[in-house]
């Protein structure tokens, strides 16, 4: 066997490769290591990977610190993507005010992609809140955005 690459997307790739083996110590291990390389473009998938490493091992907590640090990164794919995980996360946990935090962060990464996800967790909290105007008005936001997509990639 040859030494680990000491290149972060190299790491990464090895990190998604023991990962979709089902290796999890040494995905883990690969992540970590592109992570301590310091600043790439690898970073925000390096950190949002070891995340659901975690999460498959059973360490929720440590899932949320590498989600955390994606979403520092900045990562316009990787940022959003993670703060998603994290609301989710704490929603299931019924950590409505984390998980509204997470939401919120997802909305200021002006992430379009995730945008729509955001609206219907933050109106599903202000729901379970009895905040029902404040979930419909984040609910009539989502569905605007639907309809507003749908006619973007409707019209010729």
């Amino acid at each position: 066997m040859h030494p680990p690459p000491e290149d972060p997307d190299a790491l990464l790739r090895l990190g998604q490769q023991e990962y979709e083996a089902g290796r999890l110590d040494r995905a883990a291990a690969a992540l970590q290591r592109a992570l301590e390389l310091g600043e790439s473009r690898a970073q925000g998938a390096a950190a949002f990977l070891l995340g659901l490493v975690r999460l498959k091992q059973l360490d929720r907590e440590d899932a949320y610190a590498a989600w955390r640090l994606a979403i520092v990164t900045e990562d316009p794919e990787y940022a959003p993507r993670a703060a998603c995980f994290l609301a989710i996360g704490y929603q299931q946990e019924g950590n409505r005010a984390e998980a509204r935090r997470a939401w919120q962060l997802v909305l200021d990464t002006a992430s379009q992609r995730y945008e729509m996800l955001a609206l219907l967790g933050l109106g599903s909290i202000a729901d379970q809140e009895g905040e029902v105007g404040v979930a419909l008005a984040y609910w009539r936001r989502a569905t605007a955005l639907v309809v507003t997509r749908a006619e973007q990639s409707w019209w010729p």
